[in-house]
């Protein structure tokens, strides 16, 4: 219960010192454009019995075209975790590289959309079955949220990465 009153007070300190932020919030065509680059944090979720989620770490560079919202960026995402698959036990490497096309609401706090390919690669070595790598490229969206704070965005983005996973993730982009 400790944890659930800290984590609440801790999001209204962390609202309540970005008013003043949104209270001079201009507009996405004046915010978003040109150059930004930012870094986030994640979770890879596979749905493959026997391999655990992976935390990742990611960096991103887009550029906001100056209408509407619109931008694109290329993100890359690292992460690695366990495997467990018939009491034969390993470990698994995941690389993910995107470019997409993004779309933001305009606001100070905003919607995300975002359209795009992906290339994963994974390399997996598991005791007794040896090692293994597998590279693909796929169709990749993702839906999220975020807020505005001058020339920061804190953003939480869902992504389907391919058909057996998907990449949860938080992050912070600085606009150039």
């Amino acid at each position: 219960m400790k944890h659930r009153s800290l984590r609440t007070l801790l999001s209204a300190c962390l609202l309540a010192s970005s008013l003043p932020a949104l209270a001079d919030y201009e507009s996405p065509a004046e915010t978003d454009l040109g150059l930004y680059v930012g870094g986030q944090l994640g979770k890879l979720k596979v749905d493959v019995d026997g391999i655990q989620h992976a935390d990742t770490v990611g960096v991103l560079v887009g550029y906001g075209l100056g209408f509407n919202g619109v931008s694109v960026e290329a993100e890359y995402n690292t992460g690695d975790s366990d495997i467990n698959i018939l009491g034969n036990t390993g470990s698994y490497d995941a690389d993910t590289l995107g470019l997409f096309v993004a779309y933001r609401t305009p606001g100070p706090a905003y919607l995300k959309a975002r359209a795009g390919a992906v290339k994963s690669e994974v390399e997996a070595d598991i005791t007794g079955m040896g090692q293994t790598d597998e590279s693909e490229t796929e169709f990749s969206m993702g839906v999220g949220v975020g807020i505005r704070l001058d020339n920061f965005r804190i953003e939480g983005e869902f992504s389907k990465v391919d058909n057996d996973a998907n990449l949860l993730s938080f992050g912070l982009i600085y606009q150039l």
